[in-house]
């Protein structure tokens, strides 16, 4: 999960400003990656609500900017550690080990009802488990909680699995949405943030001029 960087040939675009707009290129550098950097982030949470089905509000709090200042040029659109310990898999795929209980079996879901978010928690599986009708056992090597039916041709329904590990593909493109708005947007906002650094300027000059300052 890399940094949301903006290169802009700063050198060949001092040669045509005066002095005064060459003054004012740290402010403007710095307020047009903010403004870049926002409106990445605003994309990446688009990405969120368009690969997770109804994803928490915790995960979409998850995409942060870390601010660039005149003496830092560099702004970041980034995961906290405690939201990129489930999205990591997510975006770059692998296998995920139950961490907090080392060897311990990660449940999911098969045919079990999901909360409104798509989840499998917690006091779902210890509801299952106090069903009458549901009980956790290893049949046919497949470790899960299963539901005796009344009624059909079958006799169990496999409603979450345990295992050692998932695996998982990539498909969250969290990059993606940073390096196209950073293409459509960063020289806009330079060039918008440079006008207004200097007009800003050019008021304060005269405003001193006029009082004697």
């Amino acid at each position: 999960m890399n940094g949301i960087i903006a290169e802009l040939d700063i050198g060949r675009l001092q040669s045509r400003l005066t002095d005064l707009a060459r003054s004012q290129i740290p402010f403007a550098t710095a307020g047009a990656l903010n403004d870049t950097a926002f409106e990445a982030r605003e994309a990446v949470i688009k990405e969120v609500d368009r690969t997770f089905v109804s994803p928490t509000p915790f995960t979409r709090r998850g995409v942060r900017v870390r601010k660039a200042t005149k003496q830092n040029p560099v702004a970041h659109v980034y995961i906290p550690p405690i939201q990129a310990r489930y999205l990591r898999k997510q975006i770059e795929g692998g296998a995920r080990r139950n961490v907090r209980k080392p060897g311990g079996a990660l449940p999911a879901p098969a045919d079990a009802r999901l909360n409104r978010y798509g989840n499998l928690t917690r006091n779902q599986i210890k509801t299952l488990l106090s069903k009458p009708n549901t009980f956790r056992r290893t049949i046919n090597g497949v470790d899960g909680i299963w539901q005796r039916m009344k009624r059909g041709r079958r006799k169990l329904k496999l409603l979450v699995v345990f295992s050692r590990q998932q695996h998982y593909r990539p498909r969250f493109d969290f990059e993606g949405p940073i390096r196209q708005t950073v293409q459509r947007v960063y020289r806009k906002n330079f060039g918008r943030r440079l006008g207004q650094a200097i007009r800003t300027t050019r008021t304060r000059f005269v405003a001193n001029a006029v009082l004697g300052r």
